[in-house]
């Protein structure tokens, strides 16, 4: 598990026919790290700086954090300090 603490420079939504909903959301922090989820869609977060911990999961090459339902926001995000 780790943490990443920065700010969220974009979201928005992706097709994703080979997903179960056919699309996702992301928000992509500055330094390009990514976080998706089939379930959520972010909302309000671009130029909010926030603090994610969770385990590190592969999306195609690219190391992301998924986000599903089981996982409230509150749980997820945290001011940065």
């Amino acid at each position: 598990m780790i943490e990443i603490c920065g700010l969220v420079i974009a979201e928005g939504n992706a097709d994703c026919p080979e997903c179960y909903y056919g699309n996702y959301s992301y928000a992509t922090f500055e330094g390009g790290f990514n976080l998706i989820s089939y379930e959520w869609e972010f909302q309000d977060l671009e130029g909010y700086c926030t603090s994610v911990k969770d385990t590190v999961e592969m999306f195609g090459r690219n190391p992301v954090f998924i986000m599903d339902k089981s996982e409230g926001f509150s749980d997820y995000f945290f001011e940065c300090e």
